[in-house]
C-alpha cells in the first residue's frame, strides 16, 4: 500500500457578529498520512472555541473533508481528529475554523 502525505494550510474562517481581532498562532502538524489518523491541534489568540459551536474543517478540490471529531481544549485551543482514507487525494488541503460567538453582551 502506498503512503501518501498530504500538506496542510491554514485558512481561518471566524463566524461571529463582532470580529475582534482573531488571530491563529499555530496550526499542528502540517502534514499527515494517508490511511492514518490525524489530530490537528489550533491555537488562537481573541478567539473564543466553545464545544458544540465551534468545528475544524479540511478543504481540497472545492469539496469539504469534515472531522470524525471536534475537542475544545480551551476557548484559545480546538483539535479536530481526521481519518485521511485511501479516497481522499494526497495534495495541499486547507483547514478551516468556524466559531459562533456566543458571549454574554
Amino acid at each position: 500500500m502506498k503512503s501518501y502525505t498530504f500538506l496542510l494550510s491554514l485558512l481561518v474562517i471566524l463566524m461571529t457578529s463582532e470580529v475582534k481581532g482573531q488571530i491563529i498562532i499555530s496550526s499542528i502538524p502540517d502534514s499527515g498520512t494517508q490511511c492514518e489518523e490525524l489530530t490537528i491541534t489550533v491555537t488562537g489568540e481573541n478567539t473564543n472555541f466553545v464545544q458544540g459551536t465551534s468545528s475544524v474543517r479540511l478543504w481540497q478540490n472545492g469539496s469539504f473533508i469534515n472531522s470524525a471529531s471536534d475537542i475544545v481544549i480551551s476557548q484559545l485551543q480546538i483539535q479536530g481528529v481526521f481519518f485521511l482514507i485511501l479516497i481522499t487525494q494526497p495534495g495541499v488541503m486547507m483547514c478551516m475554523l468556524t466559531m459562533m460567538d456566543i458571549r454574554e453582551r
